[in-house]
């Protein structure tokens, strides 16, 4: 989740700016922490007003429940 502030800017194209988010989130092996340090250093302007809210979760699939219904 990210607010517009990452993305938008007033000299870049939006659609050059969500591919190269896209491109970034696409690079497998990243701990949460490093994907919002990579994604902010790759996107946000330090002399941007805007200001920017990043999310980034790592999901995990957990097994199917063994215990039998009621």
């Amino acid at each position: 989740m990210y607010t517009d502030g990452l993305v938008e800017t007033r000299d870049d194209s939006l659609d050059d700016r969500l591919a190269l988010l896209l491109s970034l989130l696409g690079e497998p092996g990243h701990s949460p922490e490093a994907g919002c340090e990579r994604l902010l250093a790759a996107l946000r302007h330090p002399d941007a007003s805007d200001d920017v809210a990043l999310v980034i979760a790592h999901a995990q699939r957990h097994p199917p429940s063994t215990a039998k219904a009621p």
